[in-house]
């Protein structure tokens, strides 16, 4: 807990956060009130140094109550509970943070010590090598921020694998984005494109809304097309292995077929023909999109020229939409208009193909059944 904060034993301090506490609390911001729960945290550490446990459970409950994150506050009252001689309800607190944090290196040496501490010392010699292994990894750092400052420090200098490792152990703590793109890029760096991969969609998974993502991934599935087009000639079963973790990444119907006729290069028709018909599929399937994005961007710029009452433009918008696929919003939307400008030719051409668009939908479903 040295570490953890400089002293904060200051009992003008304690007054004052007391007092914001219990009664300015609904008054302040979302900034000042994870300020005041650092303050409390900090508070509460000095208080269960200087072994006052029942003023340091105030502090880390009210935060508790207050649904201000702390890290370590469920850790922390666990402690409290074990020195209050709480020592069994403390002990199944703790195993349930383990199973919800099981790299955490202060739950397992925690967890060690109580074990021990209630006579289990098999279980907790297990635990104390957890913890150890875990401090070895990490040069003796115990708290998260020191290990990801370390692998900063490695990476400026180069130390790319040492680096890797302290960073590894940091993600095991904490999903972070920024943290799984590092990772990603890192193992880019050092051509370990299936782990890149692994970290960059880990990524993705926290932010999907992420325009960067995307951008890496692309690159990841165009460099190892270029490799895959070296070794095509003389070595298609490498080339092969790159052109399916390509795959893993983007699936498009080109490197679906340069992937297909490697693979009638090496004799697996099999996998040759899926791959073909995987692209053609793609192809048809995207073309299709292509199509429906005209249809309705058609069907967009048509409902903007009906809100701004300019009747022609819309006509000409919906009459495109419609022409590309006919469907209901579309119809209404051109018989609405047809009906208010008295144009009873164009209404009837419409309601006509809109009735043989129905007998048509009609026998396709008599058909499929």
């Amino acid at each position: 807990h040295k570490k953890r904060t400089k002293s904060v034993n200051n009992e003008d301090t304690r007054k004052l956060l007391d007092k914001i506490l219990l009664e300015r609390w609904p008054f302040l911001g979302e900034k000042q009130q994870l300020l005041a729960g650092k303050m409390a945290f900090d508070l509460g550490l000095e208080e269960y140094k200087a072994q006052n446990y029942v003023k340091a459970q105030y502090y880390f409950s009210t935060l508790k109550k207050k649904k201000i994150k702390s890290y370590y506050q469920d850790l922390m009252l666990c402690l409290v509970s074990w020195k209050q001689g709480q020592k069994n309800a403390a002990l199944e607190r703790m195993k349930e943070l383990f199973n919800k944090r099981s790299q955490d290196r202060y739950i397992l040496i925690n967890l060690g010590l109580m074990f021990q501490g209630l006579n289990n010392k098999l279980q907790g010699y297990r635990f104390l090598l957890l913890g150890i292994g875990k401090l070895k990894k990490s040069q003796g750092s115990y708290l998260t921020s020191e290990i990801y400052e370390q692998a900063e420090e490695l990476r400026e200098t180069g130390l790319i694998g040492e680096a890797l490792e302290l960073y590894k152990m940091v993600a095991e703590e904490i999903d972070s984005y920024d943290l799984w793109k590092k990772l990603g890029l890192l193992e880019y760096g050092q051509e370990d494109i299936a782990k890149a991969l692994q970290f960059l969609k880990r990524a993705r998974k926290i932010r999907p809304q992420s325009e960067t993502i995307p951008k890496l991934l692309g690159r990841l599935h165009d460099d190892l097309l270029k490799k895959a087009d070296k070794l095509r000639a003389g070595q298609p079963l490498k080339a092969a292995e790159q052109l399916e973790l390509a795959l893993r990444i983007l699936r498009p119907p080109e490197t679906l077929l340069i992937a297909s006729q490697v693979y009638e290069l090496l004799g697996n028709k099999k996998r040759a023909f899926e791959l073909t018909q995987e692209s053609r599929l793609t192809r048809q399937r995207l073309a299709e999109e292509e199509i429906e994005q005209r249809r309705n961007d058609f069907f967009e710029e048509g409902k903007e020229s009906y809100k701004a009452r300019d009747y022609n433009s819309a006509i000409r918008c919906f009459e495109q939409s419609f022409s590309i696929k006919a469907d209901k919003d579309t119809f209404m939307f051109l018989a609405t208009i047809y009906k208010n400008l008295n144009r009873k030719k164009a209404l009837g051409g419409l309601q006509h193909q809109w009735q043989v668009h129905l007998r048509l939908q009609e026998r396709i479903k008599l058909a499929e059944e």
